[in-house]
């Protein structure tokens, strides 16, 4: 499946045709069937949403079609490469097809199908399957399949320019380190890496020194006693992934199982935020984030409000049940914040006048200041050692290497206490945190004017804080969205 860059369109590819779909009346507008008797691995928007580029077969042509006629422009022999469906990934500006095989990622470009060069790894003689896109269109990243790493390449220069090895994980019986399939967050340099049956994903922000976070759930036996017959050697067949995919604004990773099951996790905490039940199936977000389609094994597509937990609300909020919610949106469980931004997502009117009382731009501060507020961190009186602890949360990262100069010097306990809890939070979002995180997510959802403004409001801030940095890219999502940008 592909989204027309615009979001209006969803092409799709299966048995023989290619087909396009009205996102707003879910009717099909037009369809095209590929002679030859062979499956289509997958249907890409490409080249600005001017072609639609197939794979067929056992993925040795691809066939470059109309995007708006669906007829074929070109069809292009890869001589080698096959062109799988998570072998093969277009870049984020849709100029570049990417095809993964051993040792080499080639590269095409998109609207001709004429091959441009190669990106060449070091040293491997394993299947290096899976590829993808980071979101700056420049790096590539590529998993070894029989080895816990990632190869991380520069496609400028046509070469592997770092490894990024992955936490071990635990059930050696099912192959340790085989990677199913890796993704990247289409806002940041986040990757998701799924373990070979495993149960596990996990998720690195190569940005902040590859640090991992895992999340992971039960297994689920295989229920029929044929696929314990046929797959003695993986006795939970039914947990495996299929699929997933951030959404864009990277807040959520979506996932489909073999169980028959959607779950989504929150990666600011790798919790569970809400579940339902569905056929296997492939998952991809809408370019707004707005819809999740899934196209299950039944061949039917599904375009879901994913943010919406069906959920009876209020036409109108109460304050007490405002109160709740603004609470709820701190909570550490994904779950209740999930519920907390639906409902007030429901209100938007009375939400944007919650958040513009309460949401407050970080200020910036020079590098004098910032020293001020860590000497006051063991100031003898609390209310100035917790107003300088809660300045600092919300700079963030800005102020890592100032405490860490200041935890070097050996402080006092109470010091040290503070500054360790800061550090932390650098890794594990504090409840102040998450609840700007929601909120800034609760804006973007809404998009009025008044939502856009006070995100306009919050972005002006201190750069580098957390805040500050998510409302800005919340804020030029929305600022391409209106212009009709992907």
């Amino acid at each position: 499946m592909s989204f027309s860059p615009d979001g209006t369109v969803l092409a799709s590819a299966g048995d023989m045709s290619v087909c396009l779909w009205d996102v707003r009346t879910g009717r099909k507008r037009r369809e095209t069937r590929l002679g030859g008797g062979d499956y289509l691995w997958f249907a890409y928007y490409c080249a600005e949403g001017r072609i639609l580029i197939c794979a067929k077969g056992a993925g040795q042509y691809l066939y470059l079609l109309d995007a708006s006629s669906l007829k074929v422009r070109d069809m292009v022999s890869l001589r080698g490469p096959a062109a799988h469906r998570r072998y093969t990934r277009v870049s984020p500006d849709g100029k570049l097809l990417a095809i993964s095989l051993r040792g080499t990622v080639r590269l095409y470009d998109a609207a001709t199908g004429r091959r441009l060069g190669d990106v060449r790894l070091k040293k491997t003689d394993e299947d290096s399957g899976y590829v993808a896109w980071a979101p700056d269109g420049r790096t590539i990243a590529v998993g070894i399949r029989a080895k816990q790493e990632v190869r991380l390449c520069d496609v400028k220069k046509g070469k592997e320019v770092s490894r990024v090895s992955l936490p071990t994980t635990s059930e050696a019986a099912w192959g340790e380190g085989h990677l199913e399939t890796l993704v990247f967050a289409p806002c940041r340099k986040v990757l998701a890496v799924v373990h070979r049956a495993d149960n596990v994903i996990d998720v690195c922000n190569l940005d902040e020194g590859a640090r991992w976070r895992r999340i992971t759930w039960e297994r689920i036996r295989a229920p029929r006693k044929q696929d314990e017959e046929e797959h003695p050697e993986y006795p939970f067949l039914d947990s495996r992934v299929v699929d997933l995919a951030f959404s864009p604004d990277g807040k959520t990773l979506a996932v489909s199982g073999m169980e028959g099951k959607i779950r989504l996790w929150e990666v600011a905490t790798g919790g569970l935020r809400h579940q339902a039940d569905i056929q296997p199936c492939t998952l991809l977000f809408s370019p707004s984030g707005s819809l999740l389609a899934t196209n299950g094994t039944d061949g039917t597509i599904r375009l879901w409000d994913w943010r919406d937990p069906g959920l009876a609300r209020p036409a109108r909020l109460t304050e007490k049940a405002l109160d709740q919610l603004w609470a709820d949106c701190a909570s550490r469980d994904a779950a209740i914040g999930y519920r907390a931004i639906a409902g007030l997502r429901a209100a938007p009117k009375q939400s944007v006048e919650l958040l513009a009382k309460w949401l407050m731009r970080v200020e910036p501060v020079t590098a004098k200041q910032l020293g001020q507020l860590v000497a006051e961190l063991d100031d003898a009186d609390f209310d100035v050692r917790e107003r300088a602890s809660e300045r600092i949360v919300a700079l963030g990262r800005v102020a890592e290497a100032t405490l860490r100069e200041a935890q070097a010097r050996r402080p006092s306990l109470e010091m040290h206490k503070r500054i360790a809890l800061l550090l932390a939070a650098l890794e594990h979002p504090s409840p102040t945190q998450l609840r700007v995180l929601r909120s800034v997510e609760v804006l973007e959802c809404l998009a009025t004017p008044e939502a856009r403004r006070l995100l306009a409001r919050l972005a002006s801030g201190a750069a580098g804080a957390p805040a500050t940095e998510d409302a800005r890219a919340a804020h030029a999502r929305l600022t391409r969205s209106q212009a009709g940008r992907p």
